[in-house]
This record gives C-alpha cells, structure tokens and sequence, in this order.
C-alpha cells in the first residue's frame, strides 16, 4: 500500500495526526511518501529515509538526494 500526505498546508502535528498519520505508520506493507516532512521531522520514525529532488540550472535536469 502506498500512503501519500502533503503537509504543505498544515499548520500543526493536530492536523497531521487528524489525518490519520500514526495509524497509515503502523500498517505493515505500506509505505508513507510525506511531501514537505521536514515541517514534522521530529514526528517521523528514525529509520525515515529521506528524498530530496532539485533542479539545476537545466531545467531538464534533477538531482536526487537520498539520506
């Protein structure tokens, strides 16, 4: 199962845990894609494996961080 959140909107861990975060972390066989985590790093599980995606200055170009 593949859970998607955007937190660009939210303000608070309240409204991300409104959604219903802790229980999509606790499901076996899914993984979480968190688009703008860092606003709630200190809520992720610490084997998080983060992914970083920026442009150069072609923009035809990305270049992927992972960490």
């Amino acid at each position: 199962i593949l859970c998607h959140i955007d937190t660009y909107r939210l303000n608070n861990f309240k409204e991300l845990k409104d959604l219903g975060f802790e229980e999509y972390l606790k499901k076996k066989n899914t993984i979480c894609v968190i688009e703008w985590g860092e606003k709630f790093k200190n809520f992720l599980p610490k084997n998080t494996l983060y992914i970083t995606i920026k442009t150069n200055q072609n923009i035809n170009e990305r270049k992927i961080i992972v960490r």
